[in-house]
């Protein structure tokens, strides 16, 4: 059995309730790869699918005790992407792949599957000093379940992503040499990516970046 690290896939979106972002896509040309069997059972592993989740959180900190005061902080001292723009919240996330491959009846197959998804949450966090207004201390805390919840969406989408990988890839049935499975293999996974990115995009579109969820400042 051969064992294939897969080349890193960043899949990275601006998720924020504050600042908005864009996408694009680039849809690929179908490659064609014939199969040696057709009539051979799509899943061809030796174990289930291996899907690992790592979450890291990073917080920055705004000061103020109004919220005219928090979001100056928030553009000040949020997360700059490289896009230029900096983000009152933003997620990210790294998705890696690897496969076992195996000869079986002349064939070559994919025995074992393993993706990694690593997800790392940058938020902003309100230090008020020692009194904080009552009204603004219930305005964050609000404003702050809510962005958790639009980035959580943004999470469960990039999880679901990572899934799909393992389903691609498990069910790619046989090939006649290696070099024919690995790239249908990698083939299939960058179109479930792009779609992926289709798919966040969306996401953002449908929540106004979280406004629509409650995720607002005023």
């Amino acid at each position: 059995m051969t064992i294939r690290s897969a080349f890193l896939i960043m899949a990275s979106m601006l998720c924020t309730s504050s600042f908005a972002m864009a996408g694009t896509v680039n849809p690929e040309r179908p490659v064609q790869v014939a199969k040696l069997y057709d009539q051979e059972p799509f899943i061809t592993l030796t174990k289930e699918p291996v899907l690992n989740i790592n979450e890291s959180y990073r917080y920055y900190d705004v000061k103020g005790t109004s919220t005219d005061e928090v979001r100056k902080q928030m553009r000040k001292n949020g997360t700059k992407w490289n896009d230029g723009h900096v983000y009152a919240a933003l997620t990210t996330w790294n998705i890696k792949y690897n496969y076992g491959i195996t000869k079986r009846n002349g064939a070559y197959v994919v025995s074992s599957v393993e993706t990694n998804i690593d997800i790392k949450f940058d938020l902003p966090r309100w230090k008020p000093g020692s009194t904080p207004p009552a009204h603004m201390a219930s305005q964050w805390d609000n404003y702050s379940e809510r962005l958790i919840e639009h980035e959580n969406g943004h999470r469960d989408l990039a999880v679901n992503a990572a899934a799909e990988v393992n389903k691609v890839l498990s069910t790619l049935g046989s090939f006649s040499s290696k070099q024919e499975l690995q790239q249908e293999a990698d083939r299939r996974v960058k179109a479930a990516l792009d779609q992926h990115k289709k798919t966040q995009v969306a996401y953002d579109d449908h929540t106004s970046h979280g406004i629509t969820q409650g995720a607002v400042l005023n």
